[in-house]
C-alpha cells in the first residue's frame, strides 16, 4: 500500500524530483544510488537538481530498475524522453533549452540536427507550437552558421 501511495505522489513531479523522491523513499543516499546504477554521484545531482537527464538508454534503464519503479513511472515525454505520443500530443520538447545548447554543436552536428528538423517538419504531422519550436531552432542554426562563417573569414 506504502508503495502505491508514493507512487501516485510521483505523478506531476520533474524527472529530477522523481528520482529524489524515490531515492529518499529507498533510504539510499546519491553515492549508494550511483554505485548500484554505474555513475558517479555528481549525475545523480546533476539529475535531482534537474540540469541534466540520463543520455543513454542503458543508463535509464538500470536507473528505473534500481529506483524500483517502472520505466514510464519515473520517465516523462515532458522531461525530454521519447514516448509512443498520442496523436495530436505535444512532442513536449523544451525548444528554448536546444536552441541555447545549438551554440555547443560544431559544425557536422549542425547540419545533421538542420536536416533532422528539415525531415520532421515535412514528414510529421506536428502541433503549431512543435512546429514554431522547430522553425526557431531552424533560425537559431542559421545564426550560428551565419557567425562562424563571418568568424572565420577574419
Amino acid at each position: 500500500m506504502q508503495t502505491v501511495t508514493l507512487r501516485a505522489s510521483l505523478i506531476g513531479l520533474s524527472f529530477g524530483k522523481r528520482v529524489l523522491t524515490q531515492r529518499r523513499f529507498l533510504g539510499m543516499t546519491q553515492e549508494e544510488l550511483a554505485a548500484k546504477v554505474g555513475i558517479d554521484r555528481g549525475t545523480i545531482m546533476n539529475y535531482e537538481l534537474g540540469r541534466t537527464l540520463p543520455r543513454t538508454q542503458a543508463t535509464r534503464r538500470r536507473l528505473a530498475e534500481v529506483l524500483e519503479l517502472e520505466y514510464e513511472e519515473l520517465y516523462d515525454v515532458r522531461d525530454g524522453f521519447a514516448s509512443k505520443a498520442k496523436p495530436g500530443a505535444s512532442m513536449g520538447i523544451d525548444f528554448r533549452q536546444l536552441r541555447r545548447s545549438m551554440s555547443k554543436n560544431n559544425g557536422f552536428q549542425l547540419r545533421c540536427w538542420k536536416k533532422m528538423i528539415k525531415l520532421v517538419l515535412e514528414h510529421v504531422e506536428l502541433m503549431a507550437s512543435d512546429r514554431e519550436g522547430m522553425e526557431k531552432c531552424l533560425v537559431e542554426i542559421a545564426r550560428i552558421q551565419k557567425e562562424r562563417k563571418a568568424r572565420n573569414k577574419r
